[in-house]
């Protein structure tokens, strides 16, 4: 009896009269002292425009269930502030669990008002948010932050120790698991990594977002993928893939979605590696007149049947490779020999990674002559039984462009301030051989496959591909699934910019020739009208040669007019019509900008500040009113 009461006394004693201190004590169990990095660094464009930056005014919101769930006046009033439904906050209000992050990620105004009314149980402590300004501009090279702002893919990945400050111990706040940290003193996170700048433009990068989305729409293609180069430097301006991804809304986005395809993504090249074999039948002194019969357009190699997309007789080697025909270069294939193609293969870096300072890239497979057997050397010779990565095929051209050097590519232009130069990785072809093989290029524009990426007043020079797609379930052929690609450089003379489009299955019209050299065109011809400008980007395109599909024309029209508005409307500098939108939406779209907003009230927005048209810079602070206040 004497136990029971002592039992009762001890329980009233904790409940009771030292509940506050022991509910206290409880809360304290959720502070350590962590190793937390500061400010995150800057990632910017070649010219200093902002892509990826920390901004200071967010917070973080947690609670200790078992004291906000017991005061339903404060639950009520977190919910309205951070706009939850009360029912919603109860439920992530678990009575079981001891703290609970709330709500990450919540801007300046709304944490303070939380702070200032001291709700029972709440915390609030600062957090800088990562945000990305233009969306999901070159959102696959550029990567994303997790929760606790650690880079996990993309330049944020491999950057990561550089853009991260050295860790200092701060007092944290941390969820049950410990897995969730945020300083409590806002103090304490002041200091910041080091900046680092890419070689991406952000206008070069705009165009061939558009051009490829536009390309990839009007063919309904699985996805495509672009690349703009300066092939005498080895940088990088422009690397897209779409569909795209948004950094800042990574959990809306499937993972196929977020690796950058230019550098992860083996496939078959087909037509555009014929540069190998025309490399090493110039090198060796190959005659350009020679004469090779292309068998009226089919002919048995091994055990395979080899066909030309046209019947051709007796052609020179330069038309062969203009006229892009398959018989024709398997047979310069067969006087050069295995050793001699796999050799040249490895001399313009294909089947080895190419050096580029992003990881996850693919090596490709180019397997050595004592592997080869039955018709390997004539599929080689056409792109087939090849796995090679875009980043690889316009570097590969890129030395084509330059003179004959492969060099690595870069997509840091600078980092911690310590400014990045060119790397040459060898020779891989003689000056003598690459400006034959050149002006091969321009021929392959001028009168083959490659008319329609020809430029007015501009030489192009280039090359069309078209291959078929791999059953590997079967291990055959696919008879009605491609990859369309063109890759060239202008202006062939003094190249100073290469581009390669790759269009992954296109319906309807399908070769390389039809889809993917039009977008180069339209690429190409914008990009270099805007270097050449003070700033006109949309600019107006060529329309004088035809299509070969006037209902693809009216569509790729139709697509451009509305991107070209909807990249003005949506300009990252200038503030929005946001009356009558949705305010969750609302939100979104301006912190996708790097805007502190503020929110008061629900439904629609009813007027805002600034006002539309204001100029915005990322860390405006923007005010949302909403119909119910």
């Amino acid at each position: 009896m004497v136990a029971w009461i002592g039992l009762v006394v001890k329980l009233v004693w904790i409940q009771g009269i030292k509940h506050s201190v022991f509910e206290k004590k409880a809360e304290d169990q959720y502070l350590e002292e962590l190793d937390v990095a500061g400010i995150r660094g800057t990632i910017l464009d070649c010219n200093g425009h902002i892509l990826a930056i920390d901004l200071p005014h967010y917070y973080a919101v947690g609670a200790v269930p078992s004291r906000l769930l017991k005061d339903k006046s404060s639950l009520t009033s977190l919910a309205n502030i951070l706009g939850f439904r009360t029912s919603y906050l109860q439920k992530r209000l678990k009575p079981s669990s001891p703290f609970v992050w709330v709500d990450r990620g919540v801007d300046e105004p709304r944490a303070l008002r939380i702070k200032g009314m001291e709700l029972p149980g709440v915390r609030v402590a600062r957090e800088p948010k990562r945000i990305y300004p233009y969306g999901a501009l070159a959102g696959q090279v550029i990567g994303a932050t997790d929760c606790d702002r650690v880079g996990i893919n993309g330049v944020e990945h491999y950057c990561d120790a550089t853009l991260r400050d050295e860790p200092r111990k701060v007092e944290c706040w941390t969820d049950a698991r410990r897995a969730v940290r945020v300083a409590v003193d806002d103090r304490q996170v002041t200091s910041r990594g080091n900046d680092i700048w890419l070689t991406i433009d952000v206008v070069a990068q705009t165009i061939v977002e558009e051009e490829l989305a536009i390309a990839v729409e009007t063919y309904k293609a699985e996805c495509g993928t672009a690349i703009v180069t300066d092939p005498r430097t080895g940088r990088i301006i422009a690397m897209a893939t779409y569909p795209p991804f948004d950094p800042n809304f990574p959990e809306d986005t499937r993972t196929e979605y977020q690796r950058c395809r230019p550098i992860t993504d083996m496939y078959e090249p087909g037509s555009t590696y014929k540069l190998i074999v025309t490399a090493a039948a110039l090198e060796s002194g190959m005659s350009p007149e020679r004469v090779f019969f292309c068998e009226n357009g089919q002919v048995v190699f091994g055990k395979r049947i080899f066909r030309d997309a046209h019947p051709y007789g007796s052609l020179p080697f330069r038309e062969i490779f203009a006229k892009s025909s398959n018989i024709g270069m398997a047979k310069i294939g067969y006087v050069l020999g295995p050793n001699l193609l796999y050799k040249t293969a490895r001399d313009f870096g294909f089947g080895q990674p190419s050096g580029i300072t992003l990881e996850g890239e693919a090596r490709g497979v180019v397997h050595l002559p004592s592997r080869w057997s039955g018709s390997t050397l004539s599929n080689f010779c056409i792109g087939q039984g090849v796995l090679i990565t875009p980043l690889q095929l316009a570097m590969a051209y890129g030395a084509i462009a330059n003179g004959g050097y492969l060099l690595r590519p870069q997509i840091l232009q600078s980092a911690s301030g310590v400014e990045i130069q060119p790397i040459e990785i060898r020779r891989a072809i003689s000056r003598d051989a690459c400006q034959t093989l050149k002006e091969f290029m321009v021929e392959a524009v001028r009168s083959g496959t490659g008319k329609s990426a020809a430029m007015k007043g501009i030489t192009v020079a280039g090359k069309t591909g078209t291959a078929q797609k791999v059953d590997f379930a079967h291990n055959v052929y696919y008879q009605n699934k491609f990859v369309s690609s063109f890759v060239g450089f202008a202006p062939a003379e003094d190249p100073k910019y290469l581009a390669l489009v790759i269009l992954d299955d296109p319906k309807g019209l399908h070769y390389g020739s039809q889809v993917a050299a039009p977008a180069f065109k339209n690429i190409m011809q914008r990009w270099m009208a805007a270097e050449s400008s003070t700033g006109t980007v949309f600019v107006c395109h060529d329309t004088s040669d035809v299509e070969p599909d006037s209902t693809a024309k009216k569509g790729k029209d139709e697509n451009r007019h509305r991107r070209s508005t909807m990249a003005i409307n949506d300009a990252p500098n200038v503030m929005p019509e946001l009356v009558g939108t949705p305010i969750r939406s609302a939100v979104k779209v301006l912190t996708k900008r790097g805007l502190d907003v503020s929110v008061t009230g629900m439904g629609l927005v009813k007027s805002q500040e600034p006002k539309p048209g204001a100029a915005i810079e990322p860390g405006t602070r923007c005010q949302l009113i909403g119909e119910t206040t």
